[in-house]
């Protein structure tokens, strides 16, 4: 290379109006590729979608890399050049060379082949071919000369490496401030210096809005001379409306974001923007599978006479280039494309003008009606249970855009069947407001329908999600209506599910009874229809309920539940009957055999993105913490538990309450406040590492309760005497009476009318908790202390 000047030359360069914000790593790359002394990149193209910042970007790198080269930079702005064939023209001008128009591309090579110059090619996307070409050629024959281009699309040429420039970060890097927001701040507050640093909060909310395009932030900010942040952020619900107005100095295309846009969908052939319309609807973003039935559709309605159409991946590339739509990585590892919603925005605009939009919104609708029925069997009780739902946590825009536009058209029908087959991905994600208000609004459309079967599926929905929530008498009522139309002309399924719901509202309404009749209801049916999955789920129930069915019948039904679980490899139904058992055994004091139990079914919950189910493993492994005399990790679970939800109905049967008692009795109220403060502050994975390591340390070093020498003081009664009975549940004070008359288990079973190995664990847990080692010891402790 030749020696430096000491003036460079920056022909036709325009300096940065601002500072540049966030960049600062893209720069740094920039850098890096074309200044490489190994071997220095010989063209570089920043690629991104409209107002992603492409031109400030390049510029700065530009000003930066000037000193660099000898020659300078040379600085083409192809925006305003529409006629291809005027390329070569507009290269010579802005290089002051004169030539015949023959002679024109020579003219380049010859003037250029000996200078160490960087050639700015700017706003290439609608002239990619022919930018390409003209590169190309410069640089074959200019071994000193290198190109810095920006397009939303590639120039696909051999020497081209592509940077690609994404929107602003919305997430505080570390502790410093986002990127996005800190050019909002900078931006608003040179239209109003009354914008204060206390309203990131805000501001970040409008970042998100807006994709954190730097373009649509920097005209949304200009609006702060006329709207405070929080009405700014109330009326970008329409954003492209409102984003307009940018400085006097930008080009017409970069002074409202749907000029920007407009701009990258004009290059698009026909066929190509029907397509970029269609995919409008799919407000998740969508897979090549989702965007193959798009295809068929369009294809389907240009009739037989139509061109070929290209494969749904060539559009969908196509459409990546233009940078109109985002290739990320889906949930399994494959493709997924989306929009950003500034350009979705955009998308359904040119849909409904071109008359579209309903048709584009059944193929939409269609499509994840397909997949939510394919999802349904499988959320019940396969292998692929949990792989399911985190493909439907990846649709749930989707879905919830195809039940929006059932409802506002009155498809009573489909909008029933979805919300319904849904009902177990909803309660597998905790989500139960979300899915109770999508069964009950379909359920509001109308009273008959043609298929029974999709009323009752959201009646189920309605009655058990009701019924976690407390609502319990919605929660009945649903229950009862789905069980009348069930019986009129139902499926077996349909009779099982409306049992099944019915005795999970009951029980949580407090009647006992009435929850254990529907729940045998249930199990005869599942038996009588061979549903290994509905047997399973209506014995968990029973495993779960030992205060309306007994110990023994509980702990037997814990036992056949974990069996139909483990042959359908559900790893939700084995995480709850695994925990039922290692509860069972810690009450007989089996605390080695509940401590593994309990570990085993940790390991399920892991592989469950559920948040109620790792919830309740938690709790319980707390409960166990604090009776295990590990106060300290007991406290951090609970506060875990509660900052995550703790509120959930579904979590009030496991001694929570119980168990901050525990450790508030033996921790300074300090302490424990600050533990629960810092569970609150941990991640699930943090939480679940310190449940295992607890649960391992009781294995390994079983807890035993301090046997007494001596019998305690008249002082030492006061204060030991209410700590036991409060140790002490409601059934053990029924069975101490009992064991004081020298009954044997089998009478004080039948005298309470529990099973007699519900008593016989009664019995043992009372003789632990007064340090007793056979009956006797315990009557006689009992009565020392006058609890008889």
């Amino acid at each position: 290379m030749t020696a430096l000047s000491s003036a460079v030359s920056l022909s036709g360069l325009p300096r940065p109006r601002t500072e540049l914000v966030g960049r600062d790593q893209e720069i740094k790359q920039a850098r890096d590729w074309l200044l490489s002394p190994e071997h220095a990149t010989p063209l570089l193209t920043l690629t991104g979608p409209a107002g992603v910042g492409k031109t400030r970007l390049a510029l700065a790198i530009a000003w930066d890399l000037a000193p660099h080269f000898a020659d300078g930079v040379t600085f083409i702005d192809l925006a305003q050049l529409s006629e291809p064939s005027l390329l070569p023209a507009t290269v010579a001008a802005a290089l002051g060379i004169s030539a015949g128009e023959d002679s024109l591309s020579d003219a380049i090579v010859a003037h250029l082949r000996g200078r160490q110059m960087l050639l700015f090619l700017d706003n290439c996307e609608h002239l990619a071919g022919p930018s390409g070409q003209v590169a190309s050629g410069v640089l074959a024959a200019c071994p000193a000369v290198q190109v810095l281009a920006t397009s939303r699309i590639p120039l696909r040429v051999h020497v081209e490496q592509v940077l690609p420039v994404h929107p602003l970060g919305i997430d505080p890097d570390g502790a410093g401030i986002a990127p996005a927001v800190e050019l909002f701040l900078q931006r608003a507050r040179a239209a109003s210096p009354s914008v204060s640093w206390d309203q990131q909060e805000e501001i970040a909310e409008i970042c998100a809005m807006v994709d954190g395009l730097p373009l649509a932030i920097e005209l949304a900010a200009a609006r702060v001379r006329t709207l405070p942040p929080h009405l700014l952020q109330a009326g970008l619900q329409q954003r492209l409306p409102l984003l307009t107005g940018g400085p006097q100095d930008t080009p017409q295309r970069h002074r409202t974001l749907r000029d920007a846009i407009g701009w990258s969908y004009g290059l698009l052939e026909e066929d190509a923007q029907r397509f970029f319309r269609w995919l409008a609807p799919f407000a998740g973003g969508l897979t090549p599978e989702a965007a193959a039935t798009v295809t068929a559709a369009l294809q389907s309605r240009a009739g037989k006479h139509a061109a070929p159409a290209l494969s749904a991946f060539d559009e969908l590339e196509m459409l990546v280039e233009h940078s109109l739509l985002q290739l990320v990585t889906d949930h399994d590892g494959g493709p997924r494309y989306r929009m950003l919603e500034t350009i979705r925005e955009f998308a359904l605009e040119q849909l409904a003008a071109e008359g579209e939009e309903e048709a584009a919104y059944q193929v939409q609708a269609a499509w994840v009606r397909r997949v939510v029925a394919r999802s349904q069997q499988l959320l019940q009780g396969s292998a692929a249970q949990e792989a399911w739902a985190t493909r439907l946590d990846a649709e749930r825009g989707n879905i919830r855009a195809a039940l929006h536009q059932w409802l506002a058209r009155g498809d009573s029908e489909e909008a029933l069947a979805t919300a319904g087959a849904l009902v177990d991905y909803w309660w597998m994600r905790s989500d139960f407001g979300e899915g109770r208000s999508w069964c009950e609004r379909a359920l509001s459309l109308a009273m008959e329908v043609s298929a029974p079967a999709s009323r009752a599926s959201s009646l189920y929905g309605a009655c058990v999600m009701a019924s976690n929530q407390g609502d319990h008498a919605r929660a009945l009522a649903a229950g009862e209506d789905m069980l009348r139309e069930a019986a009129l002309g139902g499926t077996p399924v349909s009779m099982i599910r409306a049992h099944y719901a019915l005795c999970r509202a009951a029980r949580n309404a407090g009647q006992g009874p009435r929850a254990l009749e529907h729940a045998l209801a249930a199990l005869e049916l599942s038996r009588q229809a061979v549903l290994p999955v509905w047997q399973a789920w209506v014995l968990s129930f029973l495993a779960e309920a030992p205060d309306i069915v007994g110990a023994q019948r509980a702990e037997e039904a814990a036992h056949e539940a974990l069996g139909h679980f483990r042959t359908l490899q559900n790893a939700w139904g084995q995480a709850n009957a695994l925990q039922v058992l290692a509860i069972f055994a810690w009450e007989r004091g089996e605390r080695v055999q509940g401590a593994t139990l309990l570990t085993e079914s940790l390991a399920y919950r892991a592989e469950l993105a559920a948040p109620a189910s790792l919830m309740e493993g938690l709790a319980c492994a707390a409960d166990f913490a604090a009776r295990s005399g590990e106060y300290e990790g007991a406290a951090r679970l609970t506060g875990a538990i509660n900052a995550w939800g703790g509120r959930e109905s579904s979590l009030s049967h496991l001694r929570l309450g119980e168990t901050l008692a525990t450790v508030e009795a033996h921790l300074p109220p300090e302490q424990v406040a600050y533990l629960r403060a810092e569970g609150a502050a941990s991640s699930p994975a943090t939480a679940l590492t310190e449940a295992r390591a607890i649960l391992q340390q009781i294995t390994a070093n079983p807890p035993r309760t301090p046997r007494s020498s001596r019998s305690p003081s008249s002082a030492e009664q006061t204060t030991v005497v209410p700590a036991l009975v409060e140790k002490l549940t409601p059934r053990e004070r029924d069975v101490l009476p009992l064991l004081g008359q020298r009954l044997s288990d089998a009478e004080i079973a039948e005298q309470l009318f529990i099973g007699v190995r519900t008593a016989e664990f009664h019995v043992a847990n009372i003789m632990g908790k007064l340090g007793a080692s056979s009956r006797r010891e315990a009557i006689a402790t009992a009565a020392r202390m006058g609890l008889l």
